[in-house]
């Protein structure tokens, strides 16, 4: 897609916003449109465009005025959202401000996509783990989605020796009846059995995990092609049988 508004020196306000707005429709794929319906539930519309294309984008907003870009974005589309999500994880900004932009931002998060889009964009804690890692962990509310960007956090930047104890605590105590905190839980877990797989075979062992969410871990874990056969074979021993509660239908 081409856009044809500076994004580097673009002045943001609600008319330059107006204009940009109708760029991006104007740019959408009604079949991409059709089948992002289908694989994002929750969300309230969609234009219709690519992931990559989004993450240029923002890369161009944040090259320039992105304070006046969050300060005018809209939230009736995906992709604004989205867009949104992008700019915050990747701005260069102190503790306070970018602490602060995150929070605010959780009670807009309405999918899984958007969830995922912060946290994979939040790149800066490669280098500043220690120093947000209690703030993270305050971001789990009680709400599907305070849970999940917890949860997806922590699996792209905490699962490292020094974490694992305190990221498995954190999956084990994780036990909001909500269908995207679940699959996050599950996802997280599937990794850190990848990345730290002894204790995280222990942590399998003996939980405090509901049924769908232990088993849909183990499910993950043999569906990765970077656990051996054997291991596949293991981590069935532990599959749990008592059914659970589910808020949503998986």
């Amino acid at each position: 897609m081409e856009i044809k508004a500076d994004l580097k020196s673009i002045a943001w306000s609600t008319e330059t916003y107006r204009l940009f707005l109708s760029e991006l429709t104007s740019a959408g794929v009604p079949s991409l449109r059709e089948f992002s319906t289908k694989l994002i539930p929750g969300a309230k519309g969609f234009i219709g465009l690519k992931t990559p294309d989004l993450r240029r984008l923002a890369k161009g907003i944040l090259s320039g005025d992105w304070r006046g870009f969050l300060s005018v974005s809209g939230g009736d589309f995906f992709e604004e959202r989205a867009l949104q999500a992008y700019v915050i994880g990747g701005a260069a900004a102190g503790y306070d401000e970018r602490t602060r932009l995150i929070r605010g931002f959780i009670p807009k998060i309405d999918n899984w996509a958007v969830n995922d889009a912060l946290s994979s964009s939040m790149t800066f804690l490669k280098k500043e783990q220690d120093l947000y890692f209690d703030f993270i962990l305050s971001l789990n509310n009680g709400s599907e989605f305070g849970g999940r960007i917890v949860l997806t956090t922590l699996l792209e930047y905490y699962l490292s020796e020094k974490y694992i104890d305190r990221v498995l605590k954190t999956a084990n105590e994780t036990l909001q009846d909500f269908y995207n905190t679940k699959m996050g839980n599950a996802w997280l877990i599937s990794v850190a059995f990848v990345k730290q797989r002894d204790k995280t075979l222990e942590f399998l062992r003996s939980n405090n995990l509901d049924r769908f969410t232990q088993n849909k871990a183990i499910q993950k874990i043999r569906e990765s092609y970077r656990v051996s056969d054997e291991d596949k074979k293991l981590v069935l021993e532990f599959k749990k049988n008592a059914e659970c509660k589910m808020q949503n239908a998986e």
